[in-house]
């Protein structure tokens, strides 16, 4: 298996030390042969700004690759995933004992606002520790 996951773009506009480039983002269910038929396979546009070390190298409407580390979008998953799933069932646990289900459903929402504002402040540490880089694709 590959360390890094990599994902076909398009620059959009560049400045002198980064690029933003706009990319497809599919779900799973993408390659599934009969997607077209269910109706749950779903994608979006995302746009990604990159730092570049030599942009003259790239231009505006080029097809280039994005490239991140697989153990970046792990740590996306257990920010986005795994650590509010694991703070629900904590707090159900260690409550459910003392307080009715309605306390412990609002605790429990409650609880995953303040995780959310508590990512949302330190966004910019978060940002700073995901680092994307561009590749020219091999069949240019």
């Amino acid at each position: 298996m590959s360390d890094i996951a990599v994902h076909p773009a398009t620059i959009v506009s560049l400045t002198q030390d980064c690029a933003v480039v706009e990319m497809y983002v599919s779900s799973a269910c993408a390659t599934c042969e009969g997607h077209d038929q269910c109706g749950f396979a779903e994608g979006s546009v995302k746009q990604v700004v990159v730092p570049l070390s030599s942009p003259a190298v790239y231009s505006v409407g080029q097809a280039v690759e994005v490239v991140v580390s697989q153990r970046m979008g792990l740590w996306a998953v257990v920010l986005a995933y795994i650590l509010p799933s694991v703070l629900i069932l904590a707090l159900a646990v260690s409550l459910h004992a003392y307080v009715s289900e309605a306390v412990l459903a609002l605790s429990c929402l409650i609880s995953v606002g303040v995780y959310a504002v508590l990512l949302f402040l330190f966004r910019k540490r978060i940002q700073h520790s995901f680092h994307f880089q561009l590749r020219v694709p091999l069949n240019q």
